[in-house]
């Protein structure tokens, strides 16, 4: 573990990941990654645990249903809330790669941080 750095008690050891960080609204389009997930999972696809980092916004109710109650995504795709800044560091350090699906955005943040980290971006345009 590097200094300045904690593994969220909710990844395993070695486990692969992906990160999407940003508050969770509508805006941040979470849906389009539920929807990716789903079907890659209805096709058999082996992927990653998808880590959604960030505070609930408006208009979660919605996604959080969906995700939390479908039995193709199941654990795959995690939510986490009131990650600190060891955990966040952590998480862009070993993550995969980010995703970061918003419709509309302004500077974009955590995309200059998974940059940081030496991570790729997968982004919308």
């Amino acid at each position: 573990m590097s200094s300045g750095t904690k593994r969220p008690a909710a990844i395993r050891e070695g486990e692969e990941f992906i990160i999407c960080v940003g508050t969770q609204e509508v805006r941040k389009n979470h849906a389009l990654l539920y929807y990716a997930y789903k079907l890659g999972l209805q096709k058999q696809m082996r992927l990653p645990r998808l880590i959604i980092v960030g505070r609930e916004g408006w208009l979660t109710d919605d996604i959080r249903r969906m995700i939390t109650t479908d039995p193709y995504v199941g654990s795959l795709i995690t939510p986490m809330k009131d990650v600190g800044d060891e955990e966040l560091t952590w998480l862009y350090q070993n993550a995969l790669f980010a995703v970061f699906p918003s419709f509309y955005e302004g500077w974009g943040l955590p995309i200059a941080e998974a940059v940081h980290h030496g991570k790729l971006v997968l982004s919308s345009n």
